[in-house]
């Protein structure tokens, strides 16, 4: 601010000293002009740097601006360097957006990011393709309004979201089984996961009928060494004709 004052304070003085030498020469009339002529100098120099300033901030590129000289070099440095640093935060920041997004897109399961409303505010390609949705189109959609199924709906409404949801008979061809669970973050919003379970569910029944069939299997040689070791222990044999019995049992496991 002092020295703002100071350039002006001898400006002023200038005009004011070449106005007095000019009426001793030439008359009151010549003395006005060359001050007020000495006091616009600046400011027409001032509207000449505003003018370009303003070319360049409507090109975006203040930072390729030439310097001016005096008083508004430092002013135009100093703005040249601000909007440097924050062009190069900015690019930082959507950087770091866009490898958040390429990961989230390169996971294996639905992400879809919801407002306090519900509101679609970004889904993954994943998530399109289990739900039907485009995000294009259905962004700051409730998503509500375009997933109806009954169950899914009530577990938004109820707003419990300890446990995941299942939804069967979902994706275009109505055969997926989908397990999603919501977790809330910042500001009321809810990221809801999405995973198909299509294959865990065929590789729990494969688990099953395997154990059934083994089951099956097992039960019928079981059952006759049962039979077999019942009838020994029913007759009246002696040492060395349980151990034949048993040796005879060994060799069959064999």
């Amino acid at each position: 601010m002092i020295p703002a004052l100071s350039r002006f304070s001898f400006i002023v003085c200038l005009a004011f000293i070449a106005a007095f030498i000019t009426l001793a020469n030439w008359g009151v009339e010549w003395a006005i002009s060359v001050g007020i002529i000495i006091l616009a100098v600046p400011l027409v120099y001032s509207y000449i740097n505003l003018a370009r300033l303003r070319k360049f901030v409507l090109a975006d590129s203040v930072e390729k601006m030439p310097l001016p000289s005096g008083f508004w070099e430092e002013v135009f440095f100093r703005l040249q360097r601000l909007v440097r640093n924050l062009k190069q935060k900015i690019r930082s920041i959507e950087e770091q957006h866009d490898h958040f997004i390429a990961a989230f897109q390169a996971s294996p399961n639905g992400i879809v990011m919801l407002d306090e409303n519900d509101q679609i505010e970004w889904c993954n390609e994943i998530a399109e393709h289990f739900f039907g949705l485009i995000f294009k189109r259905d962004v700051m959609q409730r998503i509500n309004f375009l997933i109806r199924r009954p169950e899914f709906i009530q577990y938004l409404n109820k707003r419990n979201f300890d446990d995941p949801l299942l939804l069967e008979r979902m994706g275009p061809d109505s055969n997926l089984s989908l397990m999603l669970q919501a977790f809330p973050f910042s500001q009321k919003r809810h990221l809801l996961l999405i995973q198909d379970i299509m294959d865990l569910q065929k590789a729990d029944t494969m688990r099953r009928d395997f154990v059934a069939n083994v089951s099956h299997e097992m039960r019928t040689p079981i059952t006759v060494l049962m039979g077999f070791l019942e009838t020994i222990q029913s007759l009246d044999l002696t040492k060395e004709q349980q151990s034949q019995y048993f040796d005879m049992m060994m060799s069959k496991r064999r």
